[in-house]
C-alpha cells in the first residue's frame, strides 16, 4: 500500500483527473481553459478556470490501528472574468457545481485506498476581488475518506 503522502497525493491527482475529463467537449465543463493543482498559480490561468486544493486532512479517531483511516476535505473553485457582475457569478457558481458533480461521478477516484468521495459544502456566493472587479469565484468542497497502511 503506498505511503500517506502518495496517498494524499493521489487523492489530488485523482480529483484533477476527474475534473479534466468533463473540460471534453460536449461536457459541462467544457469551456474551462485550466485546472490549477494548488490554492497558487504563477500568474492568473487561462479562464474561466477551476483551482483544486486540499484542506487539512484529519486523522479519523474513531478507528484504532491498522489501517488508519483519514478524512481529506478538498476545496474546488471556480474562476470566471465577466464584465457583468451577474453573469460572472452566475458562470462561477455553476462551474464549480459541476467540478463537484464531476468529482463525484467515481466516489472512489479510481483508488483502491479510497472509503468514500461526499459532497461537504457549496458557496456559490461570486465573490470578487477588491483589485479586479471583473474576477468572480465560487467554491464547493467535498470531503474524501481513504485508509492507510503504512509498513514502519
Amino acid at each position: 500500500m503506498p505511503r500517506f503522502y502518495e496517498c494524499w497525493d493521489g487523492v489530488v491527482d485523482g480529483i484533477v483527473r476527474a475534473v479534466e475529463a468533463w473540460m471534453t467537449e460536449g461536457l459541462p465543463l467544457s469551456e474551462v481553459q485550466a485546472v490549477v493543482r494548488g490554492d497558487r498559480s504563477r500568474g492568473v490561468p487561462p479562464l474561466p478556470a477551476i483551482w483544486i486544493y486540499p484542506e487539512k486532512a484529519n486523522y479519523e479517531s474513531r478507528t484504532y490501528g491498522e489501517p488508519e483511516t483519514w478524512v481529506m476535505p478538498v476545496t474546488l473553485a471556480a474562476l470566471v472574468r465577466s464584465d457583468d457582475p451577474e453573469a460572472g457569478g452566475r458562470a462561477c457558481a455553476r462551474l464549480a457545481a459541476e467540478a463537484r458533480r464531476a468529482a463525484l461521478v467515481d466516489r472512489q477516484l479510481g483508488l483502491d485506498y479510497v472509503v468514500d468521495t461526499v459532497p461537504a459544502a457549496f458557496d456559490g456566493a461570486a465573490r470578487s476581488s477588491e483589485r479586479n472587479r471583473t474576477l468572480y469565484w465560487a467554491d464547493t468542497q467535498i470531503r474524501v475518506t481513504l485508509t492507510v497502511e503504512e509498513e514502519v
